[in-house]
């Protein structure tokens, strides 16, 4: 299992971006997304590589279970 962080800016572009993914599986709707449009904030999506690919190229930077980050 990966945490991965992000600016808040770039919360709704980020999950725009996995409901379109047909691939990509919606956990609990609402999730994250009290305080916009966006039909969640928390998905599953089976193929890390993609994942990380995906969240790689928009800007994310993934927690380690240390707790620090790693930049990409």
């Amino acid at each position: 299992m990966q945490i991965w962080t992000i600016d808040k800016k770039m919360e709704c572009q980020t999950a725009e971006v996995f409901c379109q993914d047909p691939t990509t599986e919606i956990i609990k709707k609402g999730f994250g997304s009290s305080d916009c449009k966006c039909l969640t904030h928390l998905f599953f999506i089976k193929d890390k590589k993609k994942t990380e690919k995906i969240l790689e190229e928009i800007g994310f930077s993934r927690r380690t279970e240390s707790g620090s980050h790693d930049n990409f």
